[in-house]
């Protein structure tokens, strides 16, 4: 993964089942840059756990045109 300093704990507050928090973390990594990999897969992923599909289509399709 892309080293960014609030993405290790995002991803521990996805894997915890904190998905509010964490998405707010993606997010805000977004904001800073919005074509980082692994936030845009994880918010993708984390959207899809959540049973919102659309968003987790269009966050994981923005991943994979950020390469």
């Amino acid at each position: 993964m892309v080293n960014h300093p609030a993405l290790d704990e995002a991803l521990r507050l996805h894997l915890s089942g904190e998905h509010v928090k964490a998405a707010e973390l993606y997010q805000s990594i977004l904001r800073d840059d919005p074509r980082n990999f692994d936030a845009l897969y994880l918010v993708g992923m984390l959207h899809g756990q959540n049973g919102q599909f659309d968003k987790a289509q269009y966050f994981t399709g923005q991943a994979l045109r950020s390469e």
